[in-house]
C-alpha cells in the first residue's frame, strides 16, 4: 500500500524527483507549501486549532491498547469505518460510537488516520492545487505509515518521508539561523547548554510609557550580567526610554487622524452641558465613529468612549455572556457593561445598525444580524445576569436606505426624551453626523490614494491589512497584529484608504448583501491588479459572512499570495507571527504580474431553461419536499427530490468548501455531486432548485456559492432556480407557485399529524408507515392533476380510525432555522430524539417561513422599501394567509389542540425581547418559542447550523425568555457532527411527571 519511502530528501533530489508539494501535520503549525524551482510559491498554515494531531493519535491509540509506536503498522490494510473530518473532539466521540457498534480497535484506529487527513486536506490545503505525482510529508507524524497510507490513497499520489522527518523543521531553522548571522557577522548570545543548571528567577513590572500597559517579563539568571525580558507589545528595545514608532505602520496612524479632522470639522465648538453618554468602542464605532460622535456632541452630550479592550474588558465579557457569540460580539458586551458600571455613565448609546444605503449594482447592504442585534442581546445577557442598566443603553435603528423622514422619526422616539433634545435639533444633528462621516470617507479616498501612490513610486511592497473594522483596529482583540507586520519592514495599509470608488464587482457578486463584505472584496479587485499589493485577511472565529466571503476572496485573488489570519478569544501571537512570516517569505519570493482570475459565474437563466431539464429538490422537510416536487411535475416540469443526506454526503460536501459554512449548504451541495456523478451527467440537463435572499443571514449566498463549486468541479451547465424570499418568491409563476404552496402546506399537515399521534402509539412504527401512505396518494394527486381537498380527506382518513390521543407527555416545541429544524440529517433526527425519551414534538411548520416573507415584505412596503409595488405583493400574500386556514380546516379534528399561531401573533411576542426587525428569522424564532410556552409546552429546543449568526442572536434574547418562563429552552448548533439531542433527554429526565396540559 506504502511507496517506498526514500532514504533522505536529498536523496530524492539527486535522482531527479522533485518535490512540488510539502505537507506537515502538527499542532497550531499545521502547514500546505508548494514551490517551483526551489521557490515558495504558496504557503498556508491551519487557520482553526488542529488540537494536537500527534497527540491525539497516540491518546487514541492507548485508549484502544496500542502503543504509539504500533500504530502505523496496525492499521495497514484496513478498510476504515467513516469518521468525522471536523475536528479531535469529534473524532473522539466517533472513535467510542464505532467501539460500541462492534467495530474492532485496528478499524478505528485506521478511521482515525483517514479522519486526521482529510480534515488537513479540507482546512489546510483547501481548493489549492497541488502536486498529484510526488508530496513530501514532514513532522513527526509522517513517521507513522497509517497516515502516510491514508494521504496516498486519498491524494493518489506518492508521498515521500525522510527518516529525520520529526527534526527538519528544527535543522531548517539552523540553517537559516547560521546563514542569517554569517550575513550579518553577528556573535550568538545563546547562553550555553547548561542553562537549566543555573538559577533563573522571574520578576514583572508594567510598563507605562503608553497606554498598552504591557506586563514585562524579566529573567534574572545566575552569572550574568543583564536580565533578558520580553512583553513589549510595541516592539520597543528594553533599554529604549520612550515607546518605538514604526513608521511602517503610519498608514494606520493616518486613518485615525482623519477621523479625529472630520470631527472637528462638522463639530459644534460650544461646551457640552447635556447628559453623559457612553460609545462602546466595538462593532460599527469602528467604522461610523465620526458619525457617532458627532451626532450625540452637536446634541449636546457629553461623549465617553469605553476603554480599549483589556483583560478587564473580556472578563466582563464572560459574566455576561451565556451564548456562544462570535469574539467581537463577547468583547461588545465586556464594553457595554464596563460603561453601565461607571456611576457617571447616563446612558449608553448603542444602535442597532442595519444597513448603509444601497451601492448600484447590489441588492442591499446590510451589517451583519449580530452587529444590528447587539443592544437586543446586551439587554437579555443582563437580564439573565441580574444586573441593571438595560434601560440606559439607548439604540435606535440606523437603517440609511430609508428616506431622512423615516430615519428621523426612529431617532426622535428614542433620543428626544431620554436626552431631553428637541426633534429639530435631532434633525441638526443628524445631518452633522452625516457630513462628518461622509468627509471622513472621503479624506480616506485622498490621502489613502496619495500614500499608495507614493509607495508604489518608491517601490515599496505594501501589505493591505483587509478585515471587518473592528478586526482590524481593536489592538486589544487583534493582538496588534498589523502593528507587528509593520515591525517586519512592511508598510501596512488598512482598507479604508485602499481606492475603491471606481472599483467594480463581478456580475455575479452582486448578491453580496454585506456592507463590510462589498468593501472588503473590492478592495481585493484592486489589489489584485497591483504588483506591489498583497492583502491579508483578518477574520474572526464563527464570522458568518466569511465563511462565504472567503471562498470568494480567494477565486478574486487567483494565484497572488493573500493570507487570512482568524482571530478567537484564546490565541497568543505566537502562532500568528508564524504564519506571517511564512507568509512574507511567499511575498519576497513571488513577484507579478500575475494572472487575472475568471469572473465569478453569473446565476442567471431564462424560465424556460428550467422546462427542459430535471429540476432537483433539497430534502428541506421529509414530507414537504417531495410533495413540492410532485406539483412541479404536475406543472409539466421533470421535478425530483434529493435523497435525504447521509454522512457520505456530508463528506463530499466538506470536501468541496472550506468548513465554516452552514451545514445546510455543505450537505446540499454534497448530496446534489453524488447525485450528478450516480447519473453520469455533466449537468447540461439538470437543475437545483435553490431559492435565494437578499439577505441579512448567510442562506442568500448559497445559490452563488453552489454556483461557484459545480464550475470548479466540472459541473458549470448546471442551471440553479433561485425564487427569492425577499418577494416572497413571487419569482415563480403564479400558478406553480400556487401548487407548491399547496403542497408545502399539506406536507406540514401530514407530518404534523404524524407526530400527534405517534409517541401515543402502542406501533409507532405504523404511524410513519401511514404518514408514508398519506404523503404518496398525495405525490400521485399532485402528478394526475386530481382535486386536492378530496384527495387529501382520503390520504389522511386512516388516522380517523385511531382515536385522538390524550396529551399525556411533555410537549416539545421546536423552533429555529428553518431547514435545521426540518431536515432529519441535519439535526440528527431531533423529532424521535424527543419521542424516543419520553416526549411529544411539536415541529414549527415549514410553511411558517414563507408566511413570515410575505408578512415582512408587505412591512417593508409600509416602511418605504417597496420592491414589486404594494398593491399587486399584497393581493399575492393575502392568498397565503387565507388558503393556510382553509388547509387547515380539513384536520382540525386531528389537530384540535395543535393549531399554530398567526405570524403577527408570533411577531407580537417577540417584540418585547427584540423591537427591532430586519428580515430573516430572528423575530420568528423568539416569537413561536414563546407562543409554544403560552401553550403550554415543557420545553423548547431551538435548532440552529453551526456558526448561524440569526441562531447566535436568538440564542441570547431566548435565555432570558427562558428565564422569564420558567422552563428550559435548549439551543442547539449542529454541523454534522456529535450527540447533540442527548442533551434534550436530560431536560426531559429532569421535567416534572405531571402533565402540562395545552
Amino acid at each position: 500500500m506504502v511507496n517506498e519511502i526514500t532514504t533522505h530528501l536529498a536523496g530524492a533530489a539527486a535522482t531527479d524527483e522533485r518535490i512540488d508539494t510539502i505537507f506537515e501535520i502538527g499542532g497550531q503549525d499545521s502547514k500546505f507549501i508548494t514551490a517551483s524551482n526551489g521557490v515558495m510559491r504558496d504557503s498556508n498554515m491551519n487557520y482553526v486549532c488542529a488540537a494536537g494531531t500527534g497527540s491525539f493519535v497516540e491518546e487514541q491509540a492507548e485508549k484502544l491498547g496500542y502503543p504509539v509506536q504500533e500504530v502505523g503498522e496496525a492499521v495497514l490494510g484496513i478498510a476504515p469505518p467513516h469518521t468525522s473530518d471536523r475536528c479531535t473532539v469529534f473524532m473522539e466521540q466517533d472513535v467510542e460510537r464505532l467501539v460500541r457498534l462492534g467495530h474492532s480497535p485496528a478499524e478505528a484506529l485506521a478511521a482515525v488516520m483517514y479522519s486526521v487527513v482529510e480534515n488537513y486536506l479540507a482546512k489546510v490545503v483547501g481548493n489549492r492545487s497541488y502536486s498529484r505525482d510526488r508530496v513530501f510529508f514532514c513532522g513527526a507524524t509522517a513517521r507513522n505509515r497509517g497516515l502516510v497510507a491514508a494521504f496516498e490513497q486519498l491524494l493518489g499520489a506518492k508521498v515521500v518521508v525522510s527518516p529525520y522527518c520529526h527534526v527538519l523543521g528544527a535543522y531548517g531553522v539552523a540553517l537559516l539561523t547560521r546563514d542569517q548571522m554569517e550575513k550579518g557577522g553577528g556573535v550568538s548570545r545563546f547562553k550555553g547548554l547548561d542553562l537549566h543548571k543555573r538559577e533563573i528567577a522571574l520578576t514583572t513590572e508594567e510598563c507605562d510609557l503608553c497606554t498598552n500597559s504591557c506586563r514585562i517579563t524579566f529573567a534574572n539568571i545566575e552569572g550574568e550580567e543583564g536580565a533578558p525580558s520580553w512583553g513589549y507589545l510595541c516592539g520597543r528595545d528594553p533599554e529604549a526610554e520612550e515607546k518605538r514608532k514604526t513608521t511602517e505602520y503610519d498608514p494606520f496612524r493616518l486613518r485615525g487622524k482623519l477621523a479625529a479632522q472630520a470631527f472637528a470639522r462638522h463639530r459644534v465648538k460650544s461646551k457640552a452641558t447635556g447628559p453623559v453618554v457612553g460609545v462602546p468602542q466595538t462593532l460599527s464605532t469602528f467604522s461610523h465613529g465620526p458619525l457617532w460622535q458627532t451626532f450625540l456632541t452637536n446634541l449636546g452630550c457629553q461623549v465617553r468612549f469605553s476603554r480599549p479592550t483589556d483583560q478587564t474588558t473580556r472578563d466582563v465579557a464572560g459574566a455576561l455572556v451565556g451564548s456562544e457569540y462570535c469574539f467581537p460580539a463577547k468583547l461588545a458586551h465586556g464594553h457595554v457593561g464596563q460603561l453601565l458600571e461607571n456611576p457617571d455613565t447616563e446612558w449608553v448609546f448603542m444602535p442597532h445598525t442595519v444597513s448603509e444605503p444601497v451601492e448600484p449594482g447590489s441588492t442591499n447592504s446590510y451589517f451583519c444580524p449580530v452587529v444590528c442585534s447587539l443592544p437586543a442581546m446586551a439587554r437579555s445577557a443582563l437580564a439573565v445576569a441580574g444586573k441593571d442598566g438595560a434601560d440606559r443603553i439607548l439604540s435606535p435603528k440606523i437603517d440609511l436606505r430609508l428616506d431622512e423622514k423615516a430615519q428621523l422619526a426612529d431617532l426622535v422616539s428614542n433620543l428626544s426624551e431620554p436626552l431631553g433634545v428637541t426633534a429639530k435639533a435631532i434633525r441638526k444633528a443628524w445631518r452633522s453626523g452625516l457630513a462628518a462621516q461622509a468627509t471622513f470617507e472621503e479624506l480616506c479616498q485622498v490621502e489613502g490614494t496619495r500614500t499608495l501612490e507614493q509607495l508604489a513610486a518608491d517601490g515599496e511592497t505594501v501589505i493591505l491589512a483587509l478585515g471587518r473594522p473592528y478586526n482590524l483596529f481593536d489592538g486589544g482583540a487583534n493582538l496588534e497584529l498589523p502593528l507587528k507586520i509593520a515591525e517586519q519592514g512592511y508598510t501596512i495599509v488598512p482598507t479604508e484608504l485602499a481606492p475603491l470608488d471606481d472599483v467594480e464587482l463581478d456580475e455575479g457578486l452582486d448578491n453580496v448583501f454585506w456592507t463590510y463584505g462589498q468593501k472588503l472584496l473590492k478592495a481585493l479587485v484592486w489589489a489584485q491588479g497591483q504588483e506591489n499589493v498583497y492583502p491579508v485577511w483578518f477574520t474572526n472565529f464563527k464570522c458568518g459572512p466569511d465563511s462565504f466571503l472567503l471562498t470568494y476572496a480567494e477565486h478574486l485573488m487567483g494565484e497572488k499570495p493573500f493570507l487570512i489570519l482568524e482571530l478567537d478569544e484564546h490565541g497568543g501571537d505566537a502562532g500568528y507571527l508564524t504564519r506571517i512570516e511564512a507568509f512574507l517569505d511567499v511575498v519576497r519570493g513571488r513577484r507579478g504580474p500575475f494572472p487575472t482570475p475568471t469572473p465569478i459565474p453569473s446565476g442567471t437563466y431564462p424560465a424556460e431553461t428550467f422546462e427542459k431539464r430535471t429540476i432537483w429538490v433539497p430534502m428541506l422537510h421529509p414530507v414537504t419536499a417531495p410533495l413540492a416536487a410532485a406539483a412541479m411535475r404536475g406543472s409539466g416540469y421533470d421535478a425530483h427530490a434529493l435523497p435525504m443526506e447521509t454522512q457520505e454526503d456530508l463528506a463530499v460536501g466538506r470536501q468541496v468548501t472550506r468548513g465554516g459554512e452552514c451545514i445546510p449548504m455543505t450537505i446540499t451541495i454534497g448530496r446534489f455531486l453524488r447525485t450528478l456523478k450516480e447519473k453520469e451527467s455533466d449537468g447540461s440537463t439538470d437543475a437545483l432548485f435553490m431559492p435565494s435572499a437578499h439577505g441579512p443571514c448567510r442562506f442568500g449566498q448559497y445559490n452563488l456559492l453552489e454556483r461557484m463549486i459545480l464550475e470548479r468541479e466540472g459541473y458549470g451547465k448546471v442551471a440553479i432556480l433561485s425564487a427569492n424570499s425577499d418577494n416572497a418568491y413571487q419569482g415563480l409563476p403564479e400558478s406553480l407557485r400556487r401548487k407548491m404552496w399547496a403542497g408545502i402546506l399539506i406536507g406540514d399537515l401530514i407530518y404534523k399529524v404524524g407526530c400527534r399521534y405517534r409517541p401515543y402509539a402502542q406501533d409507532p412504527k405504523q404511524i410513519d408507515r401511514m404518514v408514508e401512505e398519506a404523503s404518496q396518494a398525495m405525490e400521485v394527486a399532485f402528478e394526475e392533476g386530481t382535486p386536492l381537498k378530496p384527495a387529501f380527506r382520503e390520504a389522511v382518513a386512516p388516522f380517523r380510525a385511531l382515536p385522538v390521543p390524550e396529551a399525556t407527555k411533555p410537549l416539545v416545541g421546536v423552533v429555529g432555522e428553518i431547514f435545521v429544524r426540518c431536515n432529519y440529517f441535519s439535526n440528527q433526527e431531533v423529532v424521535e430524539a424527543i419521542e424516543s425519551q419520553g416526549g411529544e414534538a411539536w415541529l414549527a411548520p415549514f410553511h411558517e417561513w414563507i408566511l413570515y416573507t410575505a408578512w415582512e415584505h408587505e412591512r417593508r412596503a409600509k416602511a418605504g422599501l417597496d420592491i414589486l409595488g404594494r398593491a399587486k405583493s399584497y393581493l399575492k400574500n393575502r392568498y397565503l394567509f387565507e388558503s393556510e386556514h382553509s388547509w387547515f380546516e380539513e384536520v382540525a379534528d386531528l389537530l384540535v389542540d395543535r393549531n399554530e399561531p398567526s405570524i403577527q401573533e408570533s411577531a407580537e411576542a417577540a417584540f418585547p425581547y427584540a423591537s427591532f426587525n430586519f428580515g430573516g428569522e430572528i423575530l420568528m424564532t423568539i416569537g413561536r418559542a414563546i407562543k409554544f410556552l403560552e401553550a403550554g409546552s415543557s420545553m423548547v429546543v431551538n435548532c440552529s447550523p453551526f456558526g448561524c449568526m440569526p441562531g447566535q442572536v436568538t440564542s441570547g434574547i431566548l435565555s432570558e425568555v427562558q428565564k422569564d418562563f420558567g422552563r428550559p429552552v435548549v439551543n442547539l448548533f449542529y454541523d454534522g457532527n456529535g450527540d447533540l439531542n442527548r442533551i434534550i433527554g436530560v431536560f426531559l429526565r429532569n421535567l416534572s411527571k405531571e402533565p402540562i396540559s395545552a
